[in-house]
């Protein structure tokens, strides 16, 4: 039988607290934008918004590829837990924080668009006007998802490829000074453990 702890509890109870807050905002009036919206300016952000979905669980597969057998889950669940983590976020606060008016040029109001707040109601983006903002919004959150995904996968698999490079060039490296200095095998006995060459002398 698994034991709930406050760690296995925590990331339910922060869906629950967001959840709980999300139905005390007031839902927007959908932006009548029959007149400036493209339609196939709209068809294509769609298409390019699945795309860059699609880099996602191919991010998980490529990394996953790059580490050992047994590592391979594990590499590929940091990519799709990086979609739910950050999609809670970008609803919350993120997209206001990137989107919102400026606070002293050097952030978005984090309240302007909580919660998604006016996002349906307002007015297009500036730099793309003829498409819808929560679609604009949507297309922007799968750079979002991804981004956290890059990073931290990326540092997961090369902890793995730097042990490898060692264990490859230290013993290359350690033989090839040993034929500078004229050393040859019936001078010394050589023993591989792990990768690590080791060295004991006859004498």
């Amino acid at each position: 039988m698994i034991k709930l702890t406050i760690k296995r509890l925590t990331p339910f109870l922060i869906l629950a607290i967001v959840s709980v807050i999300a139905i005390f905002i007031k839902a927007d009036s959908v932006f009548d934008g029959s007149k400036i919206y493209s339609g196939s300016d709209i068809a294509w952000i769609i298409v390019a918004t699945a795309l860059v979905f699609l880099m996602t669980p191919g991010l998980a597969f490529f990394y996953g590829g790059m580490v050992n057998r047994k590592n391979v889950l594990s590499t590929m669940i940091k990519s799709f837990v990086a979609a739910g983590i950050v999609s809670i976020i970008w609803l919350v606060f993120g997209f206001s924080m990137s989107f919102g008016p400026s606070i002293h040029g050097i952030i978005g109001n984090p309240f302007h668009f909580a919660f998604f707040r006016g996002v349906f109601s307002s007015m297009p983006w500036p730099g793309g006007p003829t498409i819808p903002m929560p679609l604009f919004a949507l297309f922007q959150l799968m750079f979002a998802i991804i981004t956290p995904a890059l990073v931290v996968t990326y540092s997961f698999v090369v902890s793995f490829m730097i042990f490898k490079f060692i264990n490859f060039i230290l013993p290359l490296r350690v033989s090839l000074e040993e034929e500078e200095m004229g050393l040859d095998a019936s001078q010394h006995d050589e023993n591989y453990v792990q990768g690590t060459l080791l060295v004991k002398n006859s004498n």
